[in-house]
């Protein structure tokens, strides 16, 4: 008996996802311990004071503590004003209101902090005016750097100050209502005094948020000083006979026998101490481990499966994308618990560094090793991607080698940093950094070489990219080596920043590419399944057509059929050309917005253009009122033709986009299809206006003159576009009328073939294009004859000659009309004797066809077979009859010329 791989896959991937999630919990419980020292700390006051807080009894016997919340309004929303009320009253009791204290203390701090990052900057800005770009400028502006604070979290900080003082003033608000409303003088002045402790804490509230705010902007400016600076400085002496004393220093610190003791004390008081880590780390190891061989297998089988008409579908793909995952993950895994364990342990500065060095080199192997588990065989470049075999086999072969490298260059460097002095890193860890750079070198020489490289059996022989293939081979090859230069020579930080970013370029175009992978499979799947479900119905109207050539019936051309349009076919061709260039549009711009945020950084040139104005802020006000007070800039131009752009090339090609979805996932009408994918075109160029309007700084609110122009402009005629426009909208969103229906407008009939913003298209059944205003569609009365039904009925009048025996005449009529086969069951035909005519018994037949294109050919069937019947049977059509009376006149009137009677 044979175990199938794929459950066992799935056993071992939901007990990683149990174990991880253990781990997530045990992590929750461990943060908990500094939860109640954390809210009781000021993120710069430090511990609040805890000798002037008033506890207020509240309902239930629970206590609440007015320092924890200021504002004296927790639960206003579930509580009566009444006992809102009495809650503050109770918090204020005190003379001296402490939460007035607690801010004062919080913006005094603040105004500290501000005097301390002001003197820095000074400090700054004399060390870059002395122009000396020595190694020493370089650690003095690193050590403010080091001493600058926290942005990210002061930003946190002052959102929260911002929301808090909103509460403050609400609550004031909803104070003085109660003052208002007060039953009796005692309340009144009980309720003013209240009053007034509020304002005085929100005013106590507003000179803290002003403070913070201060400080944030002061640490912003000084920040971008010195990440301005910091990249042109020397950070170390240039390379010469004393460095290799350093790296053997560095060496022997690192790879020494007390650096190891240390490390097998720390591990051993780590599994001490935190007993819990040690074992969810061995747990996930093992599952992780014994993972490995149902993904490969897992792998393997989902491989087998895709191509396949019957079993193909983008979850295959996503399901290898784990397996990937999972081969990739094991050694990562080890060496991030040694280090997360060696980092929680503190036991010395020299074991926290060999953990921030694990954890450094796991993120690093964690992702090199994934793009090769990436290009394995059966795995996703090999059978999903489609990727170039002898490509993607020299990527894997030259990856091995590669993050051997590049992990140990990181470990070192990242431990050298933190663990030791400064010689340590500008020794040991320049020597692991001159190593990794070389390797890099080297690697992007043979992987990307242009005679037989990755790229050389992928670009088109005709593109761009392989005219230019020296060009950017050189670049590639020669960057990591000139970082590798320019460290040598005392740059060292520079160095290490751009490589860092370089490397860090990399991963995202991998990551770029593997997206764009992912979305190409998936749009190939759904082209696939399209094109097959066309094919199915194809052949199904085939098999129709054939069945009735066997059974002897022919459609006969009436000349006057409903125009045919071709709705239910998708153009899969040019709906996948179009989509996959919408794709590359998506992913390459969220790359190139990626790369942008890395290397911002180090491009000061280009994010100057922000501060290089097209429009100057004081001449802002004078440019029509359009433009807002802060000018216009041409990083603000750039990125609103940046928007148009993008704006133009989604708004072409994601309706199709949506329009193949709905067809291939929903199974939706042509109809519907055709109004989705237009309204996404509105929407999209809808978006794209607000977009560039707002980079552009447009402020609408000033632009008098483009409204009293629309105003002008709807009062002498824009009406009627506004109303068609209007219409459409209404036409798409309440689709009284679809693309493919049989309507009747006035005098003209026909299908419709196109909805546009002012008129729809009909196509009449001379063939002729007719085009109609979309306000008729609303305001007149329009014949849909295909809008919930397309059965419609036929009224034929026969008429016999007097004399007939009606029911004879009946039957025959009646079995006329059932032999004519486009006649329906269902509605049941009927054929009735409505009286009595001028020269006929009137019959007249109501019959049933279920598509508007039949009805003249079965009036034509059911006419021939009506003459026939009676024919057979002997039964007259009658002639009109009419009665002529001719009336004679002997009376002779007087001659003409006057003259009497000749004799």
């Amino acid at each position: 008996m044979s175990l199938d791989p794929l459950p066992r896959a799935r056993r071992v991937a939901a007990l990683s996802f149990r174990l991880a999630l253990v781990v997530v919990a045990c992590g929750a419980c461990l943060a908990t311990r500094g939860t109640a020292q954390e809210l009781d700390e000021d993120p710069v006051v430090g511990p609040r004071p805890t000798t002037s807080r008033v506890v207020a009894p509240q309902a239930g016997g629970a206590e609440v503590d007015p320092a924890q919340e200021p504002l004296g309004d927790a639960g206003a929303d579930d509580a009566t004003p009444e006992s809102a009320g009495d809650a503050t009253r109770a918090a204020i009791a005190a003379p001296d209101d402490p939460r007035v204290r607690e801010a004062d203390a919080a913006r005094q701090a603040k105004d500290e902090r501000l005097a301390e990052v002001v003197a820095l900057q000074e400090a700054v800005r004399e060390v870059i005016s002395i122009g000396l770009a020595d190694r020493q400028s370089g650690e003095l502006l690193r050590d403010a750097r080091s001493r600058a604070p926290d942005v990210d979290r002061l930003e946190r900080e002052f959102r929260d100050l911002q929301r808090r003082l909103a509460s403050a003033k609400l609550h004031r608000v909803r104070l003085a209502e109660e003052q208002r409303l007060a039953p009796d003088d005692a309340a009144r002045a009980e309720a003013a005094a209240t009053l007034r402790a509020q304002s005085d804490y929100e005013s106590a509230l507003e000179g803290y948020v002003e403070a913070a705010g201060a400080l944030l902007r002061e640490s912003k400016e000084l920040l971008e000083t010195l990440d301005s600076q910091l990249l042109w400085i020397g950070s170390a002496e240039p390379i010469d006979a004393a460095w290799a004393e350093s790296v053997v220093s560095g060496a022997l610190w690192l790879f020494g026998a007390k650096t190891w003791t240390e490390l097998g004390g720390a591990l051993a008081r780590g599994a001490r101490t935190n007993p819990l880590h040690l074992v969810v780390s061995v747990l996930l190891l093992l599952a992780a481990a014994g993972a490995r061989r149902p993904a490969k297998r897992g792998l393997r089988d989902v491989a087998g499966l895709v191509g396949r008409v019957a079993t193909d579908s983008f979850a295959l793909t996503a399901r290898a994308l784990a397996y990937t995952f999972l081969l990739a993950l094991p050694a990562p895994l080890a060496l991030a618990s040694v280090g997360s364990l060696l980092v929680t342990t503190n036991a010395s500065r020299t074991t926290s560094a060999l953990g921030e060095g694990l954890l450094v080199g796991a993120a690093v192997l964690l992702l090199l090793d994934f793009a090769r588990q990436l290009c394995r065989a059966y795995g996703l470049a090999d059978v999903h991607f489609r990727w170039n075999d002898a490509a993607r086999k020299r990527l894997a072969r030259h990856l091995k080698w590669f993050i051997a490298v590049q992990v140990a260059a990181a470990f070192v460097v990242s431990a050298c940093e933190v663990g030791g002095p400064d010689e340590y890193g500008a020794g040991l860890g320049r020597m692991a950094f001159l190593s990794a750079s070389v390797g890099l070198s080297v690697f992007l020489a043979i992987v990307f070489r242009p005679s037989d490289g990755v790229l050389s059996q992928v670009l088109p022989r005709d593109s761009i990219a392989w005219r230019l293939r020296r060009l950017w081979y050189g670049v590639l090859v020669l960057l990591p080596f000139a970082l590798a230069v320019v460290a040598g020579a005392g740059f060292y930080y520079t160095a290490t920043e751009v490589q860092g970013r370089f490397f860090t370029t990399g991963l995202v175009v991998l990551s770029g590419v593997v997206v764009y992978s992912l979305l190409q499979r998936a749009l190939i799947v759904t082209r696939k399944r399209l094109a097959v479900q066309q094919a199915r119905e194809k052949l199904a109207q085939m098999r129709e057509a054939r069945a009735r050539e066997a059974g002897g019936e022919e459609e006969e051309a009436s000349g006057e059929a409903v125009p045919e349009l071709d709705l239910q076919t998708i153009d899969v061709g040019a709906v996948s050309q179009q989509s996959l260039s919408f794709i590359r549009l998506l992913v390459g711009g969220g790359t190139l917005a990626i790369l942008w945020l890395v290397w911002q950084d180090v491009m000061p040139a280009l994010a100057r253009l922000d501060s290089v104005y097209l429009i100057d802020p004081s001449e802002a006000d004078a440019v029509n009122g359009v433009v807002a007070a802060e000018g216009l800039a041409w990083w603000d131009v750039m990125l609103a033709g940046l928007s148009l752009l993008v704006t133009y090339i989604a708004a072409r090609n994601l309706p199709p986009m949506v329009s193949l979805a709905l067809s291939t996932r929903f199974h939706v009408d042509p109809g519907a299809r055709y109004a989705a994918s237009t309204l996404t075109r509105y929407f999209v160029v809808a978006v794209g206006v607000l977009v560039v309007t707002d980079q552009l700084d447009v402020d609408w609110s000033k632009a008098q003159w483009i409204i009293a122009a629309l105003g002008v402009g709807l009062g002498f005629g824009l009406q009627e576009i506004v109303a068609n426009f209007v219409s459409g909208i209404i036409i798409l969103f309440e689709r009284p009328i679809r693309i493919g229906d049989t309507v009747t407008v006035g005098a003209d009939s026909g299908t419709v073939s196109k909805l546009q913003i002012r008129a729809t298209t009909i196509t009449d059944w001379d063939n002729k294009e007719i085009l109609v205003p979309n306000k008729s569609f609303i305001t007149e009365r329009v014949v849909n004859w295909t809008l919930s039904n397309s059965v419609t009925r036929l009224l034929l009048p026969v008429g016999v000659a007097y004399g007939t025996d009606v029911n004879r005449a009946r039957e025959a009529i009646t079995d006329a009309v059932k032999s004519v086969p486009n006649v329906l069951d269902t509605p049941a035909p009927s054929v009735l004797f409505l009286g009595f005519g001028d020269s006929s018994l009137n019959f007249e037949v109501r019959a049933f066809v279920d598509d508007l294109g039949k009805r003249l050919t079965t009036l034509h069937e059911l006419h021939v077979a009506i003459n026939a019947n009676f024919a057979e049977a002997g039964i007259e059509i009658p002639f009109p009859q009419r009665d002529l009376h001719i009336r004679s006149d002997d009376t002779r009137g007087p001659r003409a010329n006057g003259g009497g009677d000749r004799d």
